[in-house]
């Protein structure tokens, strides 16, 4: 009997798959990169009403959340860096790059969406933004 109560997780009586699961703490750490932590993602969730036992809310708020963290901060990054000729064209870039994103729909294809997907964010910030500012520019 014992060795059956070994087994036993939240995560299993939440019905939480070990991969989602093992997803959700990759993201966590890059998340805390750009300073949103696990009390963050459950206060918008909480905000939102949604459930706080859906492995897929926690999944869904945590991507939106280093999105529009990334995002906005990439913004702030090219008005501080670049003159206002430079700005327009990526700033109304990614503004049609917001307004495409859904962390749901993204989730079942790619983790951000295909610009994101292969932004090292292992970098630091600047080196992360001017990959972000390339792959807008590259888009037509």
């Amino acid at each position: 009997m014992s060795d059956e109560l070994e087994h036993v997780t939240v995560a299993n009586i939440l019905g939480w798959g070990s991969l989602d699961i093992k997803w959700l703490e990759k993201k966590f750490a890059l998340a805390q990169h750009f300073g949103i932590g696990p009390d963050m993602v459950k206060e918008a969730l909480d905000e939102n009403g949604s459930d706080l036992t859906d492995i897929q809310a926690w999944i869904g708020q945590l991507l939106d959340d280093i999105f529009n963290q990334v995002t906005d901060r990439f913004e702030e990054y090219i008005i501080d860096t670049y003159s206002e000729e430079e700005q327009e064209p990526i700033l109304l870039k990614l503004e049609k790059f917001k307004e495409n994103f859904s962390p749901y729909i993204n989730y079942m294809d790619s983790w951000f969406n295909n610009l994101m997907d292969e932004v090292d964010f292992e970098k630091n910030e600047n080196e992360i933004f001017e990959d972000i500012k390339k792959r807008l520019e590259e888009q037509a």
